[in-house]
């Protein structure tokens, strides 16, 4: 699917049935009209900000756009459950400082409302997830458990398996790996 022109045959739309035409929302949105037109004809890449204001000077939510079937927020719950869930956080905890330590386990919450979609670009970011695991130090017969509670953040991309599902390619995440420091 090519979002370029699926967005700007939208904004193409939406526009004409308001009866505007592209200077009038090109001046609205504080663009150049012809750059407006390459996004209109699909040949122009556009922020998600620049977006946004296309969409308020239409009258429209910029969740009403229609990439594919999915909903932004079933996007992001798949993206959530999928990330909630990563190996990366393992990957994490191979890296903390001190080391030698077993792990009883680990959690995440990511929040719905600090986890941002950039569907054109196929792009996510996430801010102020927790992160909680119990590592035990010492050896296994007389360790001690120590929580490590920490806020992560982070930002990966995303494909489009198909019209109703997404998977994550890569995601980078980034926290206080420190054992005894705070957050």
């Amino acid at each position: 699917m090519d979002y370029k022109a699926n967005i700007g045959e939208q904004v193409r739309s939406i526009r004409v049935q308001k009866g505007m035409t592209q200077k009038d929302l090109a001046k609205a949105c504080n663009i150049d009209a012809s750059d407006l037109s390459k996004i209109e004809k699909g040949k122009q890449n556009i922020s998600l900000d620049s977006l946004e204001k296309i969409f308020l000077q239409l009258g429209k939510s910029i969740e009403s756009l229609k990439l594919t079937s999915m909903k932004l927020d079933k996007i992001r719950e798949q993206l959530i459950d999928e990330l909630s869930n990563s190996q990366e956080w393992d990957y994490k905890l191979n890296d903390t400082s001190p080391g030698h330590y077993g792990v009883e386990d680990w959690e995440v919450a990511i929040y719905s409302d600090r986890f941002f979609v950039d569907i054109p670009n196929r792009k996510f970011t996430f801010k102020n997830a927790d992160f909680s695991a119990k590592l035990v130090l010492g050896g296994s017969k007389d360790g001690f458990v120590v929580p490590f509670d920490k806020v992560a953040n982070g930002a990966g991309t995303f494909t489009f398996l198909d019209k109703k599902k997404v998977r994550i390619n890569d995601v980078s995440i980034d926290m206080d790996l420190d054992v005894y420091g705070d957050n």
